[in-house]
């Protein structure tokens, strides 16, 4: 799509945020940058997602491969790629690949499920009488009785 690289990156990690929060669950998106002149891996975090851009030399299919070689299986691992040598790797590892379209469409139902949830919800009158005991209401109302009678508005 048009737009800068880094406009896209950010719709990316925007997409990512909101799918990982809504399913309560983790992710990681792994940037090329095997063309900068960085030397090491850059790494942060944004909420339930890690952003990675790999180091100079290093494509993201590579880094990729290495993650997964060296997993260990205390979690169940998906790796969104449509690329065919990267994908019989991760069976053999016993991680789970996800095509990118099926991806977007989960990305797509998660959010018309929020979307609708949303619509639906109709916020009530939380009135302070329907969650605080009578005995309390009962001090309060004479509190603010009191304020009243000293500011001399009874």
């Amino acid at each position: 799509k048009p737009g800068s690289l880094e406009e896209e990156r950010e719709k990316m990690i925007d997409l990512f945020l909101d799918h990982a929060s809504l399913k309560d669950t983790e992710a990681m998106i792994v940037f090329d940058a095997h063309r900068s002149n960085s030397r090491e891996i850059a790494e942060s975090s944004v909420g339930r997602v890690k952003i990675v851009f790999t180091r100079s030399g290093q494509s993201a299919d590579q880094f990729i491969e290495r993650y997964i070689y060296e997993y260990r299986g205390e979690r169940r691992i998906f790796v969104v790629t449509s690329d065919y040598a990267q994908q019989k790797m991760i069976f053999g590892k016993g991680v789970y690949r996800k095509p990118p379209q099926e991806m977007i469409r989960e990305m797509r139902t998660t959010e018309k499920e929020m979307r609708e949830k949303i619509a639906h919800y109709q916020p009530g009158p939380f009135p302070l009488s329907g969650r605080v005991d009578s005995g309390v209401r009962a001090r309060l109302e004479d509190m603010r009785r009191a304020k009243k009678f000293n500011r001399g508005e009874e």
